[in-house]
């Protein structure tokens, strides 16, 4: 007689049930929205971050501004007598100033950063600034040496008055570096908070692995 080989039998994986295909389904909905809503949110801080950064450059560069015409009508009206002892600021920033034949008459910047104060694009913002003009930018310092200056910057006209349609009576720049002492950086804080965010969901696809395990195990 006969014999057919045996061949050995392989248990048949029960395939999901339509609710567990339906609980996983709505699991991995949900950890998308998530995603997604945690790099919108990532996105918004970010845009936030920017626009109220070049809001507060702006208004310390207009008091900065009003100070230094104060400085000029208060000796005489004449550049000659304003020293740049006599224009000061408390905060780690660039600052320039010139006549209105683009003569720098100061440029100061925080002592543990360096740039050349005489910059093209920083020339062009002044020269701007001196046909009454605001103009703003972005200072790129050296990749490869975190001593040079990079942020911000913002350059407006100097008036012999406070009104808009006063005369010019030379320009400003003001930029505040990108680069801090270790600790004191607010882009530090921007990058926690984006770390704080985004970390967590790094860790949803693992879950959703995990989850799909479980239920395939059930």
């Amino acid at each position: 007689m006969m014999k057919h080989p045996v061949h050995p039998i392989h248990p048949i994986r029960p395939e999901l049930s339509l609710r567990v295909k339906l609980i996983l389904s709505y699991l991995g909905v949900a950890l998308g929205a998530i995603l997604i809503l945690a790099i919108v949110v990532s996105i918004a801080v970010q845009n936030y971050f920017a626009s109220t950064e070049q809001n507060l450059l702006r208004a310390h560069a207009v008091y900065e501004a009003q100070y230094i015409e104060y400085q000029y009508r208060a000796l005489g009206s004449s550049w000659d007598r304003v020293s740049p002892e006599r224009i000061q600021t408390s905060d780690p920033v660039l600052l320039i100033v010139t006549d209105t034949n683009d003569a720098q008459l100061l440029c100061r910047q925080p002592t543990f950063l360096s740039l050349d104060c005489d910059d093209p694009a920083l020339k062009q913002a002044l020269v701007q600034a001196l046909q009454g003009q605001e103009v703003t930018g972005h200072i790129q310092g050296s990749t490869d040496d975190s001593s040079t200056f990079s942020g911000l910057y913002i350059s407006l006209p100097l008036r012999s008055n406070e009104q808009a349609n006063g005369q010019i009576i030379g320009a400003m720049l003001l930029a505040e570096p990108e680069q801090y002492p270790t600790g004191f950086s607010p882009y530090d804080f921007l990058a926690n908070v984006n770390q704080a965010i985004l970390l967590p969901v790094s860790s949803l696809p693992l879950l959703f692995s995990f989850s799909v395990c479980y239920w395939q195990d059930a």
